[in-house]
């Protein structure tokens, strides 16, 4: 991994929702990131520079990754069934427009009624929680939308990224299960330094929405990859979006 040394960790969440983290960052390169991303700017108060680039690994310590894989595995044909291919079809991470993440933008995978689905929005809540702490940052209240993802042997996700504006907010990516590929994260200004992932599963990775990422393709023989991957916007950003279904998300 090419990241610096870890800023932060340590334990975090609710009694009932409790969670480790370990938070990572890059120095920003060329490009004062305080003025092309501000959103995400660290406070001159937190214990990271103003163009450092943050990103976190959390570890969700009672989520129910079974369950959730089961629902996404069971949701899935349905979704693909009814609802329309999306304007920006599977994103651009190659998985084309006959998968489940081509439909990312007509559901909200926060609106199932299942308890796993219920302690997943805790969770992230949480998350999104300490990141804003710990950066000290200004934006305290967002809109989310969330989706799951299927991967196949064979497949991979393409290098991608689903924001890149001065409004950009947060991404998520949370792994139920546990396969033999890596999440890469890449330095927007310098896509040689790279962060590599494993898939293992109870995880949650949170990073800054500009960076584009990708996977490594699943092996032959195994069993399907399932994530659930959501976008964090700010008021504006979401006004935007308003077609979509977003959830408000107070941290």
């Amino acid at each position: 991994m090419s990241f610096s040394t870890i800023i932060n960790n340590g334990k975090g969440g609710t009694e009932s929702h409790p969670l480790r983290y370990w938070l990572f960052s890059w120095d920003s390169k060329s490009i004062s990131h305080a003025e092309s991303f501000p959103l995400l700017c660290p406070s001159s108060n937190s214990q990271v520079g103003a163009n450092d680039i943050v990103f976190a690994c959390f570890k969700l310590e009672r989520i129910d990754n079974t369950a959730l894989y089961q629902l996404v595995l069971k949701k899935e044909r349905g979704l693909i069934e009814e609802l329309p291919v999306g304007s920006q079809i599977d994103g651009g991470n190659g998985l084309g427009k006959d998968s489940l993440t081509a439909r990312f933008e007509a559901y909200n995978f926060l609106d199932f009624d299942e308890q796993c689905v219920t302690d997943l929005l805790i969770y992230i809540q949480e998350c999104c929680r300490i990141y804003g702490n710990i950066l000290r940052l200004s934006t305290r209240r967002g809109f989310i939308q969330c989706w799951a993802n299927v991967m196949r042997p064979g497949q991979g996700m393409s290098k991608h990224q689903h924001m890149d504006t001065s409004d950009s907010f947060l991404s998520g990516i949370i792994t139920v299960c546990t396969r033999p590929t890596k999440t890469i994260l890449f330095h927007h200004q310098d896509e040689t330094l790279a962060a590599e992932f494993p898939t293992n599963e109870g995880y949650l990775l949170l990073f800054p929405a500009y960076l584009p990422h990708g996977v490594t393709k699943l092996p032959e023989g195994e069993n399907e990859r399932v994530t659930i991957a959501f976008d964090l916007f700010v008021e504006s950003k979401a006004r935007s979006f308003h077609k979509r279904p977003l959830k408000e998300l107070e941290y």
